[in-house]
């Protein structure tokens, strides 16, 4: 066994790493809410999800504009593209569907954008591909490099120049 594969976990997905993204396509049935849907996935897995794309129908939608204003949307509304992530337990904090941005087209062409503001409702079946994961590092950027073996040690983002030299 490599150095590698011994520091690996492995569940019961066919021997694949826990940290491995795993493809699903969720089908979110119609009357139902897009955005509690996915929560309750992630909560009782202990997965977080990340939408790569979808299709369906949905109503009553709220959607918070660039501008911070909530945009209440009547009516039927294909989606034209939706994207996100919902963070697994204990990352995630509410199922506001915050991480959720959707692009939708009402029947009279016009296109409106934004983030969800659930509830989210299929009028149709929602089609989700989603790809889920289990352990999620935050990485903080960008990263700090110090170098140690100088008198006085310098530090540096990773992205920067090291820090110059003090004048006396």
């Amino acid at each position: 066994m490599s150095d590698i594969e011994e520091n690996m976990v492995f569940d019961d997905n066919n021997g694949e790493s826990s940290n491995a993204l795993q493809s699903h396509m969720f089908e979110i049935t119609a009357g139902s809410d897009v955005v509690e849907s996915l929560f309750n996935y992630a909560q009782r897995r202990g997965r977080g999800i990340c939408i790569l794309s979808g299709n369906g129908v949905v109503t009553h939608v709220s959607l918070r504009q660039s501008t911070g204003r909530i945009l209440p949307l009547r009516g039927k509304f294909q989606i034209l593209s939706i994207i996100g992530t919902v963070l697994p337990p204990p990352m995630s904090m509410s199922q506001g569907g915050e991480g959720l941005s959707v692009y939708l087209s009402h029947t009279v062409g016009q296109v409106v954008g934004g983030n969800v503001v659930a509830p989210l409702m299929a009028s149709s079946s929602v089609i989700l591909m989603v790809a889920c994961f289990a352990d999620a590092k935050i990485v903080r950027l960008p990263l700090v490099v110090c170098d140690q073996d100088e008198e006085e040690p310098s530090c540096s983002t990773a992205d920067s120049p090291p820090n110059p030299p003090r004048l006396a």
